[in-house]
């Protein structure tokens, strides 16, 4: 099972100062298919992470706190939206 959590700056930096050396992925609680990793170095990034057609899709959105938690839900809302539009969102990365 997933662990969701609200997101939120205070949150996300206890999250960093808390699990340093570990690797840790957690979902946010109030925008699907946003997810931050945290990484063993102590890097935490945003990630959009959807299933469409039967596979995962997983974009990187940006780094906190150089990417804000509302410009990384945006973003998310962006892409689910072309998701439902029937856009490929993996052939529009690799372009």
């Amino acid at each position: 099972m997933a662990t969701k959590i609200g997101f939120t700056k205070p949150v996300l930096e206890s999250l960093i100062d808390d699990n340093a050396g570990k690797r840790l992925v957690v979902h946010d609680a109030k925008q699907p298919s946003l997810i931050a990793e945290l990484r063993e170095g102590g890097t935490l990034s945003f990630y959009f992470y959807r299933w469409s057609a039967g596979k995962p899709h997983r974009m990187r959105i940006g780094a906190f706190p150089e990417v804000t938690i509302d410009q990384a839900r945006d973003q998310c809302r962006k892409w689910i939206g072309k998701q439902i539009d029937g856009v490929d969102l993996a052939s529009v990365r690799r372009a």
